[in-house]
């Protein structure tokens, strides 16, 4: 029944993956007792780390993020395109047409997008051999919605090059479908889920897609839309914008020094979207959060003030973004992504009132703004929001391949029939 297989989920911010063992779904911990990893990787002379913040904070020239986005993508993709421009550690192509990473003053200075999501891998399956005690030869894998066909073989290829067998890959939807049949019971005690039409709303820190389910039945995933552009990294170029802005007319001084893409605007960059990426994680207890400005930033100001003769006050280099500017900024963004939910009820032919629930997914979604946003779009009772959506789709996954194993072999088998003819 799948004793030695794994279920991952390779994600751009965060990846995760659970096992099984005596016919149970079960889920690593961490050393810190975190149920996922940071698919940040810190690279160095001795080893390549994942999510590991010490390293981060000790070599942060050498923290490769988001490799997975660009994962069978060429230099004139669109993603592509929007690494290069943000990534703190330069990307470019080698001889052979492959993205790598360069990082100055190692050994090995150029890494492949192919070995780093694939020391990813490494760590997920090391972490949940630990877990069972036992060799791990087989997984099953979960894509994001609207992953192609030539995506999945290029990652399935990947991951069998490392000697273990992916036994079938699902969409995150339908993943999360097979959670919502396993857990219906813990999930919404006393509710009966036989209206089952279901709106999955998930934002991660790159993609957007709102999705319709039905829960009961074997309809699956019933339509889904995306819009890969309206997501976390969206949101935190807004914020940055709007703090650049405000520091130019209060301090008359650029935010970021240098020419936008270099080397040195983009290591600023990194370190300022770091601190907005967790002051809107904090936004569920403060009313607001502050960053602190880059030290080329802080210099100008101060040479500026030193001129003029002017008092230096003690709070200058920290820039404070309140609750109430975060939601004017995201109010555009809502909009469209709740506009793409009308079309995608619309392309069902259904409206909001005929669905059961909306569930909002993705590390974005945690965000009180965008819950409260949903809730007043949708309604109060139908928005899920006090549920731990973390590990939906892996355990969903885990759901269906302890029961379906045999189907999952004999469908890896068809397709391997299929693109060797």
């Amino acid at each position: 029944r799948g004793r030695d297989i794994v279920i991952l989920e390779i994600g751009n911010t965060r990846s995760k993956a659970v096992f099984i063992s005596n016919d149970e779904v079960r889920e690593f911990y961490t050393d810190q007792g975190e149920r996922t990893i940071s698919s940040a990787v810190t690279i160095t002379d001795a080893k390549a780390d994942v999510g590991n913040k010490y390293l981060e904070e000790r070599y942060p020239d050498h923290v490769v993020r988001r490799a997975f986005r660009l994962l069978n993508r060429f230099e004139n993709s669109s993603e592509v395109q929007e690494e290069m421009r943000y990534s703190s550690v330069p990307i470019c192509v080698n001889d052979q047409g492959h993205l790598v990473y360069y990082l100055e003053g190692l050994r090995k200075d150029y890494w492949t997008v192919d070995e780093v999501v694939i020391q990813i891998v490494t760590c997920l399956v090391s972490l949940c051999q630990k877990s069972l005690d036992a060799p791990i030869s087989r997984c099953a894998v979960v894509v994001p919605d609207g992953y192609s066909e030539s995506d999945q073989l290029y990652l399935k290829q990947l991951i069998e090059k490392k000697g273990i067998e992916v036994a079938c890959m699902k969409c995150k939807s339908e993943c999360i479908r097979y959670m919502l049949l396993e857990e219906s019971g813990a999930f919404e005690r006393d509710v009966s889920w036989q209206s089952g039409l279901v709106l999955l709303y998930s934002m991660g820190g790159c993609h957007f897609s709102a999705s319709v389910i039905r829960v009961p039945d074997d309809s699956r995933v019933i339509t889904m839309m995306e819009a890969p552009r309206l997501n976390g990294l969206y949101i935190t170029n807004q914020i940055i914008q709007y703090i650049s802005d405000k520091v130019q007319q209060r301090y008359e001084c650029d935010l970021l020094s240098g020419v936008e893409g270099t080397p040195s605007w983009q290591k600023e960059y990194a370190k300022l979207a770091r601190s907005v990426e967790e002051g809107l994680g904090c936004l569920h207890q403060l009313d607001e959060f502050y960053v602190s400005l880059p030290m080329t930033c802080k210099r100008a100001i101060l040479r500026k003030w030193k001129r003029e003769k002017k008092e230096v006050p003690e709070d200058f280099d920290t820039f404070e973004v309140s609750r109430s500017e975060i939601q004017r900024i995201l109010k555009p963004l809502l909009t469209q992504t709740l506009r793409i939910c009308e079309m995608c009820l619309e392309k069902t032919g259904i409206c909001k009132e005929d669905l059961f629930r909306v569930i909002p997914v993705g590390a974005c979604c945690y965000n009180t703004i965008i819950q409260n946003e949903l809730i007043s779009f949708f309604g109060e009772s139908k928005v899920k929001t006090n549920c731990d959506m973390t590990m939906s789709s892996v355990k969903g996954l885990g759901y269906y391949v302890r029961d379906h194993l045999w189907l999952c072999l004999l469908e890896t088998e068809s397709k391997a029939n299929t693109n060797s003819a």
